[in-house]
């Protein structure tokens, strides 16, 4: 059986679980400042919203 972990152990686990992504979104905040004024870029980021929005209504249905 296992045993509860601790609640320092648990809150380790959530900042290891935690870091990387954050360490991602920081990293690649210059581009998402710079990427609207370009026209390319907004394309792109049109393109990833249109992407994500579709992938959040096809998880959200199958929920």
């Amino acid at each position: 059986m296992l045993m509860p972990l601790p609640r320092w152990q648990r809150a380790l686990i959530v900042a290891l679980l935690i870091l990387p992504l954050l360490a991602i979104i920081l990293l690649s905040l210059p581009v998402w400042l710079y990427l609207p004024f370009r026209e390319s870029g907004r394309g792109f980021i049109l393109e990833l919203v249109r992407e994500f929005t579709s992938w959040i209504k096809a998880a959200k249905s199958t929920s």
